[in-house]
């Protein structure tokens, strides 16, 4: 090797030797040795630029997978008035969730802002019923905001969904 030569290293191939694992809240880190996303659902029509597609990859890096659904939404008027979000079918069946109940809504590195209620419609869709618009007032969600929604199942056996911003 000589002065100016370049090494290129490959991250993904082996992200164990370079210590770049994702970590927990609670600080231990995930192992993503076998971890696949079982469905990534992109709202239709959705293109991610270059920055949305880098913090993407770099949440998903972070925080892992979760319960193997991973949900890329650009907020529509509907979705930020009276509970009117959903959850595609598609992420729905990954879940494998009660047809009613609540979850944890979440955002900035897990901190839990609002429990919500839902119900799975005649449809497959997941639809909150309370929670959701004051979660998205109180983050300042807006429409047009493109958002990452992680589902994790926590101790307590509760749905968590983390939303990201992208």
């Amino acid at each position: 090797m000589n002065t100016g030569d370049s090494i290129v290293i490959d991250f993904a191939q082996a992200p164990e030797l370079f210590n770049i694992l994702p970590q927990c809240p609670d600080g231990f880190p995930k192992h993503r040795v076998q971890e696949e996303a079982i469905s990534v659902v992109h709202t239709n029509g959705l293109k991610l630029t270059v920055a949305q597609n880098a913090r993407m990859d770099h949440l998903l890096a972070q925080r892992g997978i979760g319960m193997g659904g991973v949900f890329v939404h650009k907020l529509t008027s509907t979705d930020t008035k009276d509970n009117r979000m959903r959850i595609p079918k598609a992420i729905v069946k990954t879940l494998q969730i009660p047809e009613e109940g609540c979850v944890l809504l979440t955002m900035d590195e897990y901190e839990i802002n609002h429990q919500a209620a839902y119900y799975t419609s005649t449809d497959g869709r997941m639809e909150f019923v309370s929670g959701w618009d004051e979660f998205a007032k109180q983050n300042g969600l807006t429409v047009g905001a493109t958002l990452l929604f992680l589902f994790e199942m926590n101790a307590r056996g509760s749905l968590t969904i983390s939303v990201d911003i992208l």
